[in-house]
Formats: structure tokens, C-alpha cells, sequence
């Protein structure tokens, strides 16, 4: 068991990573729940500015900035809505559809 696994409590921002992942909305500026956090905690405005200058997402693709105060890089990855009665089907479906293997 590696020492992450072993520290469940950690929040996302001080793991000892070079980037976190995060759920990202296909939207830019549209932030909720974990993402805002992060947003909030790097800096919220230079967050925005970074998201937006990536633009739309569309379902399994993602996108790679700058965490600024974090000091890590952050990776804004979109999925299907979890609310979504096929979720699965639709997330693997869209892994498939870029050329992934699960």
C-alpha cells in the first residue's frame, strides 16, 4: 500500500503531487463542489482566466493549467453527469470513442 493510500484524510491541495485532477464542468466558469475549491484555493480569477482560455470540453476530454498558489499543475477533466441514468455506459462509450483501452 503506498503512503497516499495510506492518508485518506489528506486534502487534494497539500498531497505531495505535481498535479491534482479534478472534475471540470464542459463549460468554462461554470464551477461547483470540488473544482470550486480548488478554484478558490489557487486563486480563483486566475483560474477562470486560465479554464477560459481553454475553452469549451467536451465529454472525456481534458485539459491541463496552471495551479498558481498551489504550486502544482491542474488537470480539469470532464465526465458524463453523474445524475445521468447510463453513466457508465457514457463514460466508457466516450473513453472508447478517443482511442482509450479499458
Amino acid at each position: 500500500m503506498s503512503r497516499l493510500e495510506k492518508t485518506p484524510d489528506k486534502d487534494i491541495i497539500t498531497l505531495p503531487v505535481e498535479a491534482i485532477v479534478i472534475p471540470a464542468n464542459p463549460e468554462a466558469g461554470k464551477i461547483y463542489g470540488l473544482d470550486k475549491y480548488v478554484y478558490e484555493k489557487a486563486g480563483k480569477e486566475d483560474m477562470l482566466r486560465a479554464r477560459r482560455l481553454v475553452g469549451s470540453l467536451n465529454v472525456s476530454c481534458c485539459a491541463i493549467t496552471e495551479g498558481f498558489k498551489l504550486q502544482r499543475k491542474v488537470i480539469h477533466c470532464v465526465t458524463p453527469p453523474y445524475s445521468t441514468r447510463d453513466f457508465e455506459f457514457l463514460l466508457h462509450k466516450s473513453c472508447l470513442f478517443q482511442g482509450h483501452k479499458s
